[in-house]
């Protein structure tokens, strides 16, 4: 099968499970559509492409309001891909630090340029609630566009922070590029932003039509996960990874396996009770015209 891929250590488990050798163990070969972000993967998708791809949820509304058949029928990272850094000039020059309360760090960014992977995605999603909630008037602020890699910008001071995911997190602090004021990821942030930060997605047809393939890729996935939460394998893991990063990348792999080797479910099941809450955050950026429903946007797979 084919799936969508990119350089975020969120795919962490697909790596392990591809040279573990889990997927071969389940008769299961995927082929890797590289994607830079959330628009390139719905189109990967909607094109058949990529039979599935990875996503996060406030990427899947707006392809259901537009008429896209998709269903989510996995989750594995259990809280937010996403996180704000802080451009660590700026934050030295308006005494912006670490452990911050959120709004008070938001107000101390106010009418900036903020850093997102893509317009209109996910990333700007997460900036225009962050701003919204601190009571700040969205129009105020420029939003740039800066791919999948964000420090460049940070560091022209083309943006003053921005809104990512790892390694470019652990990246920016250890390198004393940016500062993580307050962290989403653990809960630091306003209400309603603690939800499972990859998800993974395929059309009707192919959810129908391909639940052994998809079965195989879970349970190969969730073993994956099982695997790196074992201490043992910590130095192979980051070996893997080290296939997947770049090299300049290869010092921090300690700090991200570190950070994420207890990040993942254990069981791939989609938590249910989250979905419309998440819908709402669609709906409050004007992205989606209503909420949707958990059954409207994901399903459980018939594995044995």
């Amino acid at each position: 099968m084919s799936t969508t891929c990119a350089p975020s250590i969120a795919s962490l488990p697909q790596w392990i499970a591809v040279e573990e050798g889990l997927y071969e163990a389940r008769n299961l070969t995927l082929e890797c559509v590289q994607i830079g972000s959330g628009p390139e993967t719905a189109a990967a998708l909607a094109s058949g492409e990529a039979d599935f791809a990875a996503n996060i949820y406030n990427n899947v509304f707006p392809l259901l309001n537009n008429g896209l058949e998709v269903v989510v029928f996995m989750e594995t990272l259990l809280y937010n891909l996403f996180d704000v850094i802080v451009d660590a000039d700026y934050a030295a020059a308006n005494d912006i630090t670490a452990d911050m309360d959120w709004e008070e760090a938001m107000q101390k960014l106010d009418c900036t340029n903020v850093g997102v992977v893509a317009r209109n995605a996910a990333a700007e999603d997460l900036a225009r609630i962050l701003i919204q909630e601190a009571g700040l008037d969205e129009s105020c602020f420029t939003y740039v566009a800066v791919g999948i890699q964000p420090l460049p910008a940070l560091e022209s001071n083309d943006t003053d922070w921005t809104v990512t995911f790892d390694p470019f997190q652990v990246v920016a602090v250890n390198t004393g590029a940016g500062i993580n004021p307050f962290s989403i990821q653990r809960g630091e942030g306003p209400p309603g932003l603690d939800w499972p930060g990859l998800v993974y997605m395929t059309g009707v047809d192919t959810f129908e039509a391909k639940q052994a393939e998809l079965c195989a890729y879970k349970s190969g996935t969730v073993e994956a996960i099982e695997w790196l939460a074992d201490p043992a394998n910590a130095e192979r893991a980051g070996e893997i990874a080290a296939t997947r990063l770049a090299e300049a990348l290869h010092p921090l792999i300690p700090a991200l396996i570190a950070k994420y080797q207890n990040a993942f479910s254990t069981t791939g099941d989609i938590q249910f009770g989250q979905i419309e809450t998440i819908s709402q955050i669609s709906v409050d950026v004007g992205k989606t015209d209503r909420l949707f429903a958990a059954d409207e946007v994901a399903q459980d797979l018939s594995c044995d």
